[in-house]
């Protein structure tokens, strides 16, 4: 058997006391969709968990400054039904709406699918095209980690410290044209876990064409941790968006890619799923901005 003691604090000082005096061994738990499994499978061994379900004032979307920041406890059908996500921000409910069950959506956390580190999170790679940041806080102060940091893809840990939380994470918006989409593989269209996710985000001028951004992330990248195919970008940033550049964007994409044998499926299979699934993704991004997001 596998036991732990469950705290409830009565304010988020109180919480971050005994995060801060538990070390490594008391961890935060909200819906525990993430967490739970990963207990079940004896994958961590928490001693104590501390139960910040109860903060409401961490669960939010909102316009702030020029920045979209999304509270740790805000849940992913808080994301399908807020107003701010929408428009160029497709991706995200591309990804809400293929993520678990609606019982799932309704109790998993931005924060904890944030906080687990794995390969099957399919709100990383959209947070990583959109260069989110995360803000952690502990009773020594706050700090902001870039999404691409916050990842040990060789320990397959996050740079979380003992006794820090995540509070919020959030990105710039955009002032020019851009879109945003995502898509995943799996042995079903729901409840799965993704053989292969790949998220872009193209920033373009529709009328010539040029690309200002653009960014991919994909588990299939290698590491223990969804990441950005950088040398693939480097293709279409700064150029224009035609068939000569995108070839040369999807060879680089394809060579970049490591993705893992295993039982669910190839390494040879996840790399040919990752390279369609990225040129229909940068096809929809296209069209979606040609046609003024109609």
């Amino acid at each position: 058997m596998l036991y732990f003691d469950i705290h409830v604090p009565e304010s988020l000082d109180d919480a971050l006391k005994v995060l801060e005096e538990g070390g490594g061994e008391v961890v935060p738990i909200a819906g525990g969709t993430g967490l739970i499994p990963r207990l079940y499978l004896r994958r961590t061994r928490p001693r104590l968990l501390v139960d910040i379900s109860g903060f409401k004032d961490m669960r939010y979307v909102k316009r702030d400054g020029g920045y979209i920041r999304i509270g740790a406890l805000t849940t992913i059908s808080d994301l399908l039904e807020s107003d701010v996500i929408g428009g160029p921000l497709e991706a995200f409910v591309h990804m809400g709406k293929m993520f678990g069950s609606w019982q799932i959506r309704n109790v998993a956390t931005v924060g904890g699918n944030v906080a687990t580190s794995s390969l099957i999170e399919d709100l990383v790679p959209v947070l990583e095209v959109l260069g989110a940041r995360v803000k952690l806080i502990g009773r020594r102060g706050e700090r902001v980690v870039a999404m691409e940091k916050l990842y040990d893809k060789d320990k397959r840990a996050t740079s979380i410290r003992p006794g820090e939380m995540i509070s919020e994470v959030f990105f710039e918006e955009k002032k020019r044209e851009y879109w945003t989409a995502f898509d995943k593989m799996g042995r079903r269209s729901y409840l799965v876990m993704a053989l292969v996710n790949v998220a872009i985000m193209l920033d373009m001028d529709p009328k010539s064409r040029h690309v200002y951004d653009v960014k991919v992330a994909t588990n299939a990248i290698g590491g223990s941790t969804p990441g950005r195919a950088r040398r693939s970008e480097s293709e279409l940033r700064g150029r224009r968006l035609n068939d000569g550049n995108v070839d040369r964007f999807l060879r680089a994409f394809e060579d970049e890619l490591s993705p893992r044998d295993d039982f669910r499926a190839s390494a040879e299979y996840r790399r040919s799923i990752a390279k369609v699934m990225a040129k229909r993704l940068l096809e929809y991004c296209e069209r979606r901005i040609s046609e003024g997001g109609k």
